[in-house]
């Protein structure tokens, strides 16, 4: 699905072919499989929160996704919503969180 994207004329996102190939790195390493499930997704310089939002559409049960602009901040927010991550996740007893911060 479609996701908003911020504002922020600094931002410069993660092609999807790129997503995709580090994604497939990933399950070549076994992750993202029912035998080696991935519980936990820490989504730095965030932006839209597209790679995050990946993670768990791949069934990540938790994402906590930073970035120091309010305005891409806000977008993960209402991209979460929009797909339904806004809410506990999966088993998860954690809400996706976002952090407006600078990740140090």
């Amino acid at each position: 699905r479609k996701i908003r994207s911020p504002e922020s004329v600094y931002l410069r996102p993660m092609m999807g072919k790129v997503r995709e190939a580090v994604y497939s790195s990933m399950r070549s390493f076994g992750l993202y499989t029912p035998e080696m499930p991935v519980y936990r997704h820490l989504d730095i310089f965030a932006g839209s929160g597209s790679v995050g939002l990946e993670s768990l559409s791949r069934g990540a049960q938790h994402c906590t996704f930073v970035d120091l602009s309010e305005d891409c901040c806000q977008t993960v927010e209402e991209n979460l919503k929009s797909l339904g991550y806004d809410d506990y996740n999966h088993d998860s007893i954690e809400k996706n969180k976002v952090v407006c911060s600078d990740f140090l």
